[in-house]
């Protein structure tokens, strides 16, 4: 039985308590309130990728720890200075809810690591909703005819944060790495960007085919921007240079954007000999610089031993492994399924043409089963293989009937397809096929509808 004393500090502490409660100007109300803030913060944070989750998890963590310490009332000067840093932190790593717009952003967009203070990431997400429409009317003036904005990098930077902001909105989820691509007629945005002086320059790409960039506008275009500094100097997410490309697919004109973590300024095996291109103005072209070696040396380097990607966030990479791990495990499924089937292997193997029976030839599948780590075709070249496997299925059945494939074995298929495209329309959104005639490669496809807006 509890000693009288013991009851009576008890009484004291849950009065104290109530009086701190109904007192925020208290030092222990302040404690208090700074928890329930957390706690709120926390309650509406969806993370939206796996280094978000941890984060969350850790903050989740943290306040657990700081409530019980509170509530023992034991340490009070720990806790306090505990509840500062919790609210401090929840504030730089939770997703940025900019005004007047109902999307949500992740923090790293802002490209500062992390680093900001509390007041200063509320001036950087003000700063940010500003940039972001200063780049939505740059695109309305580009595209709708208006009076043409000056070439400046200050102003790239703010389109190419539109237009990020614009993608995201789009897939509905954050994406750090990959490329998008836009309706870019007549080349009006294209030659805008080349006619940014003392900037632009002309550069080597893998990215596009051959035949794109001896077309005219194709050869690929770079623009540096910087690290740090004020928002109009940066890019999304920290970027350091921005890629673009003119290509042509089912007669649309489109403009090919891909953010980098390194320049390429410097190439001495850049030719300039491609023949129909055009390209940005001579005396618009960025002289070479000290920095543009190292930058080129990095460059090479991140191509050849791709630098891990910690984000957590999505991907729009051209190859195999970009894709989302549940599509890949699809795709790998499907095909490893079809190659251990007699009247399906050779096809997906060779994509040679075959035959079934006298009066049936089937239809020839791409050769893909045996590179896939490698497969650079992107989305819409792996939808092509998988719907033919699919026509392939239908024409077996309908010419073999009961002679045709195991049922077990065509149920198997048709579930890796099915899972293949949920996964598809999972990270590019519904509205946006896999197999659309525009695409280059696993990028974000966007299309006037998509560039309404972004608030």
């Amino acid at each position: 039985m509890p000693k009288r004393g013991m009851r009576k500090t008890a009484r004291e502490r849950l009065e104290k308590l109530r009086h701190i409660f109904s007192h925020p100007q208290h030092p222990e109300g302040r404690t208090s309130e700074r928890l329930a803030s957390v706690r709120e913060a926390l309650d509406a944070w969806h993370p939206a990728g796996t280094t978000e989750q941890g984060q969350k998890a850790q903050l989740e963590e943290r306040l657990q720890a700081a409530r019980r310490g509170f509530e023992s009332g034991r340490q009070k000067s720990k806790v306090s200075a505990e509840s500062k840093r919790l609210l401090e932190d929840v504030r730089k790593q939770r997703p940025m809810k900019l005004e007047g717009s109902d999307q949500t952003f992740s923090p790293q967009l802002l490209g500062t690591h992390g680093k900001l203070s509390v007041a200063d990431r509320e001036a950087e997400e003000k700063a940010l909703a500003d940039h972001i429409s200063r780049g939505e009317q740059i695109y309305r003036a580009l595209t709708d005819g208006g009076e043409r904005p000056e070439a400046t990098r200050d102003n790239v930077s703010a389109l190419s944060f539109y237009l990020r902001a614009q993608s995201e909105k789009a897939t509905g989820r954050p994406w750090l790495r990959g490329a998008m691509t836009i309706p870019d007629r007549g080349g009006k945005i294209r030659s805008w960007l080349d006619s940014t002086h003392g900037h632009v320059y002309t550069r080597d790409t893998s990215h596009l085919s051959k035949e794109d960039q001896e077309a005219r506008g194709g050869q690929g275009r770079g623009m540096d921007f910087e690290r740090e500094g004020p928002i109009e100097q940066r890019l999304p997410y920290g970027m350091r240079t921005l890629l673009f490309q003119q290509y042509k697919r089912e007669g649309q004109q489109r403009l090919y954007l891909k953010m980098e973590t390194e320049g390429a300024r410097f190439n001495p095996t850049h030719s300039a000999e491609l023949g129909g291109r055009e390209e940005p103005s001579a005396s618009d072209i960025r002289p070479m610089q000290a920095a543009d070696v190292p930058e080129a040396i990095s460059h090479l380097k991140n191509l050849l031993i791709a630098e891990k990607d910690t984000s957590g966030l999505a991907r729009y990479g051209e190859k195999f492994g970009d894709l989302p791990k549940d599509m890949q495990a699809a795709y790998r499924d499907i095909v490893q399924t079809a190659l251990k089937n007699p009247q399906l292997s050779h096809a997906v193997e060779d994509g040679v043409s075959y035959e079934v029976g006298p009066s049936f030839k089937g239809i020839p599948i791409p050769r893909a089963a045996a590179k896939l780590a490698g497969y650079s075709k992107g989305v819409a070249k792996i939808e092509d293989h998988v719907s033919q496997i699919e026509k392939n299925l239908d024409n077996l059945q309908r010419y073999l009937g009961d002679r045709g494939l195991d049922p077990k074995v065509k149920e198997q298929i048709q579930s890796g397809i099915d899972a293949w495209r949920q996964g598809a329309q999972s990270a590019w959104g519904a509205s946006h096929s896999t197999q659309s005639g525009v695409r280059v490669g696993n990028e974000v496809v966007l299309q006037p509808d998509d560039l309404g807006s972004w608030r």
